[in-house]
């Protein structure tokens, strides 16, 4: 990318080790998406869907596993879609049980239950 200005994790030095790396993950999940003319998008990418570990068990191992599995282009983000169609394609993902239980997990912490 000529002249990138996004910001990364390294560019958030208050943050921990955790975030940081959700932040430089994210960009590859945002990718070309409508955010990418902000350089901060993803670092809101990782704010707006909840994945700061904010001192609690860090996300980031959700966004990895999804990193791995076959997920439709704009549905890494929509978690309701994600528990409802996410074994259609990655049910014999040997990681699917854990994405699972971390995506419910987030869904309950999302809804403040």
């Amino acid at each position: 990318m000529e002249n990138d200005t996004r910001l990364f994790g390294k560019d958030y030095p208050h943050l921990c080790t955790a975030c940081r790396g959700q932040i430089d993950r994210a960009w590859e999940l945002v990718g070309e998406g409508p955010d990418t003319d902000d350089d901060e998008a993803a670092c809101l990418f990782v704010y707006d869907n909840r994945l700061y570990c904010q001192g609690h068990t860090c996300r980031g191992r959700l966004v990895q596993i999804l990193e791995g599995m076959d997920i439709p282009t704009g549905r890494y983000t929509d978690f309701n879609w994600l528990n409802r169609n996410l074994g259609i394609r990655n049910g014999d993902n040997p990681d699917y049980e854990e994405a699972m239980q971390l995506i419910r997990a987030t869904l309950k912490w999302q809804r403040g239950e």
